[in-house]
Formats: structure tokens, sequence, C-alpha cells
């Protein structure tokens, strides 16, 4: 009963005047239960009003408002942008309920200087396949939210493939990749696991005992630890712009050589994906230091060119 006021009240403040029909179809209750609820609304302090007849309807005082004296405008707007920065990480959070109640505290105009204050980060892309993520992400937040343990089939970056039984505590988002942090049976110690590289996941009926949050830090954590080296790159003008996405517009300096007219330097992480993220530049990219790397990409090259041979 509580909720279904709730949400009335906040199509109120939303519209300021709302039919009785409107809410019946949209919350499936009876007209009966909708003016039940007004009656409760009132009887609260809530100044709303039912008028019947043809252009009647329930109508909320136009200087009412919820309480907003908890949060200033800046306090506000930079949940709004946290909310929208949220809702393109994790599709599966509605987080719109929140950003409305957000808004129907304010007149329309403060509601409107918000919306476009608030709406200054945008996060797309982060996800891949929605469908396989959903596939793993929501039987994961149910099980991080009834500390059920779960096994996963989980593919490691070297290749081996094992079945282990974790206790999943947090989803973790970084650069762009998501991971849940859990604490891993068969290494007796908390890991990050790559939910693109769980194969198959099972929500068991056995429960965990939840770390608090001071014994369990993943923010601090590398989830893939790698050695980092310094590149020295000549880059062509058509692989410019991938290079400074890449390494940052900083780290790409112009110079005089008609065939690769711009240097890059930076210190990157040595690990599994340097060589072909280097390759997928071809011919626009040729890489002068380390010397090491210079030979890996080289007997790279050519094993690719063996395969067609």
């Amino acid at each position: 009963m509580i909720e279904v006021c709730f949400a009335i009240l906040m199509d109120l403040l939303k519209s300021r005047k709302i039919t009785a029909r409107y809410l019946s179809d949209k919350y499936e209750i009876s007209l009966r239960s909708v003016y039940r609820y007004v009656d409760v609304l009132s009887s609260s302090g809530v100044p709303v009003f039912s008028e019947r007849g043809r252009h009647g309807g329930i109508t909320i005082a136009d200087n009412y408002r919820l309480p907003a004296t908890l949060l200033t405008k800046t306090e506000q707007s930079d949940i709004l942008s946290a909310l929208s920065l949220y809702k393109g990480a994790d599709p599966l959070c509605d987080v719109d309920v929140i950003r409305d109640k957000l808004l129907s505290v304010n007149t329309s105009d403060d509601a409107e200087k918000l919306i476009m204050s608030g709406d200054k980060l945008i996060l797309e892309g982060v996800i891949g396949d929605e469908k396989l993520y959903r596939a793993k992400i929501e039987p994961l937040s149910k099980a991080i939210d009834e500390n059920k343990k779960v096994t996963v089939v989980y593919h490691d970056r070297g290749g081996e493939i094992t079945t282990r039984t974790i206790h999943p505590h947090a989803f973790v988002l970084k650069d762009f990749v998501w991971y849940v942090y859990a604490f891993c049976e068969l290494r007796n110690g908390f890991r990050m696991f790559k939910i693109s590289r769980i194969e198959k996941l099972k929500v068991l009926d056995d429960y965990f005992e939840r770390k608090p949050r001071d014994e369990f830090t993943p923010w601090n954590l590398s989830p893939e630890k790698s050695q980092s080296i310094n590149v020295l790159l000549y880059v062509k003008e058509a692989a410019r712009y991938m290079v400074e996405e890449w390494l940052g517009v900083e780290c790409v300096k112009p110079q005089k050589n008609k065939t690769f007219p711009y240097v890059a330097s930076s210190q990157v992480a040595f690990d599994d994906t340097l060589i072909p993220k280097i390759l997928s530049y071809g011919s626009d990219v040729k890489v002068l230091e380390p010397q090491s790397l210079v030979k890996d990409i080289v007997n790279a090259a050519h094993n690719i060119d063996a395969l067609y041979d």
C-alpha cells in the first residue's frame, strides 16, 4: 500500500493533475482503491484533491514540493550525473524512478536546469553483448544480495579452464570492463573475475558469510597484474587518431618524417593484448623500442604470413 501511495504521489508531483482512470490502469487497481489511496495521502497532510466530472481528476497543490533541504543544487546535479553514468554502465538498473523523485522536489524551472546540468556524463557501449551480459549479471547480482555461493566455469588468460566455487561480494567496473569481486574457494582468497571470461555459472543453495567492507578492498587491486614497458612508435597519419585515443594526445607528437609524420612514446602494460593491439594498426604503426617488443612483433607477423603461404 505504501509503495502505491508513494508512486501516485510521484505521478502527481510530475503531472500535477491525473485522472483516476489513468492511475487505475497504470497500477491495475480499482477506482475505489485509487480514491482510497488519495484519502490516505490527504490525511497524511499532502494537499491532494479529487474532482469528479467530465473535466475532473486528481490534483495536487501547485506549490507543494517534497523537502529538498538536505541536498544543495550542486549536490542534486552531481547525483543526476552519477545516475546517468551508472545507467550507461549498467542498463539492468532502472534509475529513471530515482531521477524522477529527485526532479519532483524542484520547481519546473529548477528541474529543467538540473536536467541540463545533470546530463553532462553519458556512458555507452561498455558491456558488449547485452544478452550474454544479462545472463551472467542477473544471477550474480541475486547471489550478492542473498549471500549465496556460485559455481563458475572460468577461462583465465593463460587458457586454463577451471570450475570454481566463489562468494561474490561486489561488481567492479575497471577500464570499461566488468568484474565480479569474490572469494575463491579454489585459491583461498579474494579474486577479480572478468565477467566475459565466465562461461557458465550456477547459483547454489549454500550461503556464505559476507566480509565487512574494510576486509575486502577490490578498489586497490589490479585484476590482471602485468609489467609495464616504455614504447617508442612511429605513426602514420591514418593511425594518428587511434593511437591518440590509446595513449593520449599528449603522447603523440609531430616530427619531420614524410612516411611517419608522428612519433609516440608512452608507458604501456606488457600483457597478451599488447602485440595484437599493435598488429591491428597494420603498416601504419612501426615499433622502434624496446627491441624485445620489435622482435615479438616481427615473429608474430611472420607467423601470420606463414598461415597464408
